[in-house]
């Protein structure tokens, strides 16, 4: 079994899409009939979104320069994973990560 995808709904699709087309170049996500909004609290929701990257430090700043809020900054974990947290402009919480064991 593998992973197939995440969906993500947001408030305002153009703005969600222009902030992962433009700080992660990538994004699409749209659904007609209404959801609850990451938004509408102060808190992230409990659900997050990990990207793997190779180089956390500059994802984070790409997501900080486009709108999002820095949760926590860049930060080695026990196992080796270099790991960071922001919430994008659309309430979502995002893990920006090395792969787990690189």
């Amino acid at each position: 079994m593998k992973f197939g995808y995440a969906i993500a709904y947001v408030d305002d699709v153009e703005a969600a899409l222009q902030f992962y087309e433009t700080a992660f170049g990538m994004g699409q996500a749209n659904l007609p009939d209404g959801y609850v909004s990451a938004s509408d609290s102060d808190r992230p929701l409990g659900l997050e979104i990990a990207l793997i990257t190779d180089d956390v430090e500059a994802a984070h700043q790409a997501a900080l320069d486009n709108g999002a809020s820095e949760l926590k900054a860049a930060a080695q974990k026990p196992w080796g994973q270099v790991v960071s947290y922001v919430r994008c402009p659309s309430g979502i919480l995002l893990e920006l990560c090395t792969p787990i064991g690189g």
